[in-house]
């Protein structure tokens, strides 16, 4: 039930008067009937009718596998061109693997890849704004500890003395 209040009252006493809701107009019947027509048209069917309840052409495997991929040209070349191995770690067979099995949790949750993308884009986004720096960070913090045991090596070699890298 909708609650209106009228104005010449609203402002006087304050007094709120319940009306019931307006009936559905010929003009709206109308509508909802094109709108079941025209989703009838683009392969889906209106509550009752043949057809209905049929699902869509599942693609999920195809979505996933194209964002995969974005992924790894993105991903690829920025933040692993150190690692010549990367292109036949990555490569299309194992792209296609992870797509699969994506696809299938994806269909037991009930997720599509436009929810999974509108609900966890934000941090898979942030996640790979992240990663660049965090491994190269990573690498030369590898890098310095390789020195460092190095150094430790040679002194233990020189007679004792200590070589720290600079």
């Amino acid at each position: 039930m909708v609650t209106v209040v009228k104005a010449s009252q609203a402002e006087s006493s304050h007094q709120v008067e319940n009306t019931p809701p307006a009936p559905v107009s010929a003009d709206l019947q109308g509508l909802a009937a094109e709108a079941a027509a025209l989703e009838a048209e683009a392969g889906g069917a209106a509550p009752g009718q043949p057809g209905a309840g049929v699902p869509a052409v599942d693609n999920l495997e195809a979505e996933l596998l194209s964002a995969l991929q974005m992924a790894r040209l993105g991903v690829g070349k920025f933040a692993f061109g150190w690692w010549q191995d990367f292109p036949q770690v990555w490569n299309d067979q194992t792209l296609q693997a992870i797509a699969s099995a994506g696809a299938e949790i994806m269909r037991r949750h009930g997720w599509s890849m436009g929810e999974v993308l509108s609900q966890w884009g934000p941090y898979i986004a942030l996640a790979g704004a992240v990663a660049p720096p965090a491994l190269v960070t990573w690498q030369a913090l590898q890098e310095r500890k390789a020195q460092e045991r190095k150094a430790r090596q040679e002194g233990a070699t020189n007679g004792g003395q200590s070589v720290t890298p600079a």
